[in-house]
């Protein structure tokens, strides 16, 4: 099974500390002075040749050993106790990542609406289908795309950008969201693109190549072509709103999203 980018944090959700190098990743917890090393090629497989092969009395030395102040069988009970803690905590760890790369591995519709289907194909390389309106029809486009391939300061922009998003994403799901706005923002070009007379025939194509239904609530129009359907009083009451407001515009599309959810009834 693959290493994700999102492991380590979800070792850190279950209280581990973590220490990842090129190679290895180190699991500890301080409180009962204990670490093991696991390889990131193999770290699902070598988790769970670690707990089939489980014994509480080693572990209980192992912890033991780690700690030189001499030992009375109360500690030696306590170690025990330990012991079997971390067989527990390791299990739930192991349940989780496996979850997670169950579910890393199917592609998914966008949970903000972008209009994109994507699924994680390695440790931070995603890959997505987004339908985008183009000349007379619609193309599909396909992305390859590689979080490490972001710079860290455009990163840090992106998560600015977005941070009411990111702020209502949990850690381990913030490296989908990143990897949805690069496409958004057009930080990648698409490795490749199929043209469509219709989005009907766009998403068609989509469930095919991933078995996700996207359900469209976009229109067909352009921005600015939905915009000119609007009725020019109500569009001059909408911008005499937002100029009255000034002190308060958002400086993001997200924000202006929640900022038109705030004041939608009163514009209407």
């Amino acid at each position: 099974m693959m290493y994700l980018k999102q492991f380590p944090d979800i070792c850190r959700e279950m209280g581990f500390a973590v220490k990842e190098d090129f190679k290895i990743v180190t699991l500890s917890i301080p409180d009962i002075h204990y670490s093991i090393d696991i390889n990131k090629k193999l770290f699902l497989e070598d988790l769970e040749l670690m707990l089939d092969s489980y014994s509480e009395e080693c572990e209980a030395i192992a912890i033991s050993e780690a700690d030189d102040t001499g030992m009375f069988q109360t500690e030696v009970d306590a170690c025990h106790q330990h012991a079997e803690y971390l067989k527990a905590v390791l299990e739930k760890l192991l349940d989780k990542l496996r979850k997670e790369v169950e579910k890393a591995r199917l592609y998914s519709a966008s949970r903000y609406n972008f209009l994109i289907v994507m699924k994680q194909i390695d440790t931070s390389c995603y890959k997505a289908y987004a339908p985008a309106k183009f000349n007379d029809g619609f193309m599909v486009q396909e992305y390859i795309i590689d979080l490490d391939d972001i710079g860290k300061n455009d990163e840090k922009k992106i998560r600015a950008q977005f941070d009411e998003l990111f702020q209502r994403t949990n850690t381990a799901d913030s490296y989908r969201l990143l990897a949805e706005l690069s496409i958004e923002i057009g930080y990648f070009a698409p490795v490749c693109g199929i043209f469509f007379k219709t989005m009907g025939d766009a998403v068609s194509y989509i469930k095919t190549k991933t078995d996700v239904d996207m359900t469209i609530v976009q229109s067909d129009k352009t921005n600015l072509e939905m915009i000119r359907t609007l009725d020019k009083f109500n569009l001059a009451m909408l911008l005499n709103h937002i100029c009255a407001d000034s002190k308060n515009r958002p400086s993001s599309t997200t924000g202006w999203y929640e900022w038109l959810g705030n004041n939608w009834n009163f514009m209407t």
